[in-house]
């Protein structure tokens, strides 16, 4: 488990702690997926190729988690605003504040963003810490794979179609490795 993961659970009272909706991680797993599908996009027009592709969607992926500053992310927003003047417009925006905020245990504003990007949670009155700890795991899990591809020397004359094609076939084996994960961390909390 990432330490990433485990500042996270750190803040989650146990009795918080409820099992996970498949509905509610299904509606998660989609959102995020999503998401990298336009964040993939915004990378593609910012004219960014191969290793250069894989930084950029590798640092927007971390954005959203506890490991990137506040300070940080805010700076990032601010960049945005002024290379593209109705950025707090976009989805982009919308899905990178949204994931921000329920990744970092940011909820007040969460479901706001998240009804603006058109993104329903079942019933977001009981969402509870697991599904924090479901939606953060799962972007750590995809990090550690774009990290893994970007490291790897056979990626650097890869066609930008070709590395989300590989990023987006992965994502069912990093949403199972998160399920599982998750379950047995709850588990053991409860414990």
């Amino acid at each position: 488990m990432s330490a990433t993961v485990e500042r996270v659970f750190s803040k989650v009272p146990v009795e918080s702690i409820k099992a996970l909706s498949t509905n509610d991680m299904a509606v998660v797993a989609l959102t995020i997926q999503n998401f990298m599908d336009i964040m993939f996009e915004e990378i593609k027009k910012a004219g960014f190729l191969n290793l250069e592709f894989l930084e950029k969607s590798e640092m927007f992926l971390r954005a959203v988690t506890p490991s990137y500053l506040k300070k940080e992310f805010d700076t990032l927003l601010s960049v945005f605003n002024q290379i593209e003047q109705d950025f707090q417009e976009t989805k982009f925006y919308y899905g990178l504040t949204a994931l921000r905020q329920l990744c970092t245990h940011e909820t007040d504003e969460a479901k706001v963003l998240l009804d603006i990007a058109g993104i329903k949670i079942a019933d977001y009155a009981q969402i509870n810490s697991s599904l924090i700890i479901f939606s953060t795991h799962l972007v750590e899990n995809i990090i550690k794979f774009v990290q893994g591809m970007r490291k790897s020397n056979q990626h650097k004359n890869t066609p930008i179609d070709e590395l989300k094609f590989k990023i987006n076939s992965n994502f069912q084996y990093c949403l199972l490795n998160t399920v599982a994960e998750v379950n047995m961390t709850i588990d053991k909390l409860k414990a």
